[in-house]
């Protein structure tokens, strides 16, 4: 086994996250050859970039002000009222997507707390959403908007500053 290539090695098709994997460490310096567990090498993904466990967020019906995204989608549930969840700067590089849940008789206004182009972004029918990747010189930049209205896209309004 010891002298056996890495592209020699069988496929592991389902891996458990006790399996271990190889790797390389200090390459430019001093390589040295360690393991890993699956578990832990996935445990340092950022978790905005999963949709399971705490990849899925809802906000509470009718939540209005400041919001610290913790996954990589956000369900937006309205109240009678306008909801308006108010997301904080991310991380550079961070990817979020609001999605309006449950209409509850209002709209969704997302008001990040910096967003390139415009102040807020508000979607009027269930099934609305836009994304949204963080960037360091720009705060939130909207990369794409969906209607739940098909065929076209006519509920969406991005509110200029």
């Amino acid at each position: 086994m010891a002298d056996k290539k890495i592209t020699a090695m069988d496929v592991e098709s389902a891996p458990a996250a006790a399996d271990l994997a190889h790797l390389v460490t200090d390459i430019a310096t001093n390589a040295t050859n360690k393991k890993i567990t699956l578990a832990h090498l996935y445990n340092r993904v950022p978790t905005f970039l999963g949709f399971s466990d705490t990849g899925i967020q809802t906000t509470a019906t009718g939540a209005t002000g400041a919001l610290t995204i913790t996954g990589g989608l956000v369900l937006i549930r309205t109240g009678t009222d306008a909801t308006a969840p108010a997301p904080a700067n991310g991380a550079v590089g961070q990817f979020a997507t609001f999605v309006f849940d449950i209409d509850g008789g209002g709209v969704a206004v997302i008001t990040p707390a910096t967003l390139s182009g415009g102040t807020s972004v508000t979607l009027t029918d269930v099934g609305d959403s836009v994304s949204m990747v963080y960037t360091a010189t720009r705060g939130w930049v909207v990369i794409n908007e969906a209607s739940g209205v098909a065929p076209v896209s006519t509920s969406l309004i991005l509110t200029k500053a």
